[in-house]
């Protein structure tokens, strides 16, 4: 008999990190590091969860299941830093706390996870990236594209992606 749902399985989650929210307060949050989403991968295809300042998005995404996303997504996005994760079932209760309600505190439910402390989307990434979390497993990182002095965005995507989008992680 096909399990049409499996409430144990581990899911595949992209959790990316941008630049491209303006804010009271944005330019106090570290360059790259504004906003944070998440990209699912889920039985039939791929639903983007993405909460904003006014509204919560979930968008399902027209590709599927085996589709690969996240290559085309980072060539439109250079300046994103990505994480993919596998993350099991929590089975601690971890929500609903007393907080703030925003991008970071969204992907923590999201990644069955409360750490109270953590308000800002960089510290969301050194956390995972620095922390053994049982249920969540960092599989790959990919680095955003910053700005060198001198030389602009556009002629540093054509000098070599690949070589600037590797595993290193931003410092914590």
């Amino acid at each position: 008999m096909t399990v049409l749902y499996d409430a144990e399985a581990e899911r595949d989650i992209y959790l990316i990190f941008q630049d491209d929210q303006s804010y009271l307060c944005s330019a106090l949050f570290k360059k790259g590091f504004k906003h944070c989403f998440a990209l699912e991968r889920q039985a039939l295809g791929w639903i983007c969860i993405d909460p904003s300042r006014s509204d919560f998005i979930a968008t399902i995404l027209p590709a599927g299941y085996h589709a690969d996303i996240i290559a085309p997504f980072l060539s439109q996005n250079p300046t994103s830093t990505v994480l993919n994760l596998t993350v099991r079932k929590s089975h601690e209760n971890t929500y609903p706390r007393l907080g703030l309600i925003s991008c970071v505190s969204t992907m923590q439910y999201l990644l069955g996870v409360y750490w109270p402390l953590i308000i800002t989307p960089h510290q969301l990434y050194c956390r995972l990236v620095n922390t053994h979390v049982p249920t969540i497993r960092v599989k790959q990182i990919w680095q955003a594209v910053r700005e060198q002095e001198g030389q602009p965005m556009k002629q540093q995507q054509q000098q070599g992606m690949r070589q600037q989008r590797s595993e290193s992680k931003p410092t914590c």
